[in-house]
């Protein structure tokens, strides 16, 4: 499988659900045909993803605050427009 910046293939879907209903998301897109998996979960005051090695980059993670990535993204513009 090649990664591409753009493409023509099917897009992706990140769904967060409650954990009581995982098991009937995964069974219902299992009747639909569709792939799915459950990749993580979701709570508390960070965002931490763990990603794994792969052919063309190694192993990495994300370690974050949720109040200190909000902050980025919400006043990002302002930011950037007040260093102009």
């Amino acid at each position: 499988m090649t990664d591409w910046l753009f493409g023509e293939s099917q897009s992706r879907v990140v769904l967060s659900v409650k954990a009581d209903s995982a098991d009937k998301v995964l069974t219902i897109t299992q009747a639909m045909g569709v792939p799915a998996a459950k990749i993580g979960t979701v709570g508390g005051e960070r965002l931490v993803i763990d990603v794994e090695a792969g052919k063309q980059a190694s192993a990495c993670r994300v370690d974050a605050e949720l109040k200190t990535l909000l902050d980025r993204w919400g006043n990002s513009l302002e930011r950037a427009l007040n260093q102009a």
